[in-house]
Formats: structure tokens, sequence, C-alpha cells
């Protein structure tokens, strides 16, 4: 559908330079779409073992690729960190850049995560 939308004719009142970001724009998001898309595909085929965490983002949304790894929906997810369902849904929309240190502990503890690693200094 949005591949579509970018063959649509836009009026030629609107200026060329609103135009031409309206496609950038457009274009933009599909990358980002197949990007989760090809993501949320590979995720299903490893092993939790296999999630990266190589960045304080890697660790902030390792909570969502341990869910889709273990095929878990978000109800059963929350049962396990016990964390309310609607909110794990709000975590997971902000790629949990919404969370408190505490919660996050709290959570990645529930899951049994183990973090391995040091500080790289360049």
């Amino acid at each position: 559908m949005l591949r579509e939308s970018q063959n649509v004719k836009i009026d030629e009142d609107i200026p060329e330079a609103v135009r031409n970001a309206s496609k950038a724009q457009l274009q933009s998001l599909i990358d980002e779409i197949e990007k989760d898309i090809a993501e949320y595909e590979k995720l299903q085929t490893i092993s939790l073992e296999d999630i990266p965490i190589q960045s304080i983002q890697d660790l902030l949304i390792a909570p969502i690729r341990y869910r889709i790894v273990s095929h878990m929906s978000v109800d059963a997810f929350s049962r396990k960190v016990e964390v309310n369902a609607r909110q794990i849904h709000r975590y997971e929309s902000e790629c949990y850049s919404n969370v408190n240190a505490s919660t996050l502990t709290k959570i990645l503890e529930k899951l049994d995560l183990k973090l391995d690693g040091r500080i790289a200094v360049p």
C-alpha cells in the first residue's frame, strides 16, 4: 500500500520542493518498515544466546528481542516479567526509552538475562 502511494500523482499546485520532501519521507518510512520486518524475521530464527547486546540501545530493546525470539505474545511476556501488558505495549512502542532503570533491571532479572561484557576503549 505504501509502495502504491509512491506512484500517486501529486497535485501540481504543490511546490516541487514539498512534493520531493513528501516522496523522500515516504521512502524513508518504507525503508524503516522493511528494516523492522527483516529484523523481526531474523529474530524468529535465532536462539536467545544470539541476541546482540553491544550498546545501551541494544540493552533497552533486549526485552523486545527476547519476546520475539521466544515466540511469546505480549500477554505471555507480561506475565513472565510481572508487568501489566498495557505497560509492556507502552514500553515497546517507545523501544523501552520510557522505562526507568529499576523497572528495566526488574524485567531483565525476571528474564534471567546475564550480561557478559567489558568496557571497550578506542
